[in-house]
């Protein structure tokens, strides 16, 4: 594991290593100079593999949309997701009414248990490292 460079490292530190962005958590990383092109390394934060290479040297954290790196995903992207992702109970509903069965306690009971997974990965969220 390649150690997180402290934000304030001094600049004979910097000259002998080379200073990158891990592009999954964020954190600073510190490449030993002996390091060859494609060598792999992890992240010593979150453990994400990585290889030394062009891309990962020119990725910046901060040039990164806020939302991303706040919720792993763009805006966009992050409500498309939700709202594909509650679209099967809306289309169960529908076929439900048009059939002339729907039964109200029926679709709770189907309905309770995945919108209470998806409020429980809401809440913990926060807490939940970027990688599992």
């Amino acid at each position: 594991m390649v150690a997180a460079a402290p934000r304030g490292a001094a600049s004979e530190a910097r000259d002998r290593m080379q200073i990158i962005d891990c592009s999954c958590c964020g954190s600073a990383l510190a490449l030993p100079e002996g390091l060859q092109e494609g060598g792999a390394f992890a992240c010593s934060r979150c453990g994400m593999a990585l290889r030394n290479v062009a891309a990962a040297r020119d990725f910046r954290w901060e040039a990164q949309d806020h939302s991303l790196r706040k919720h792993g995903a763009t805006r966009g992207n992050l409500w498309g997701g939700l709202v594909g992702s509650l679209m099967w109970l809306v289309v169960l509903a529908v076929l439900m009414l048009l059939r002339g069965r729907f039964a109200l306690g029926l679709f709770v009971a189907i309905a309770a248990p995945y919108l209470l997974l998806l409020a429980g990965l809401r809440v913990s969220r926060p807490r939940r490292p970027a990688v599992l």
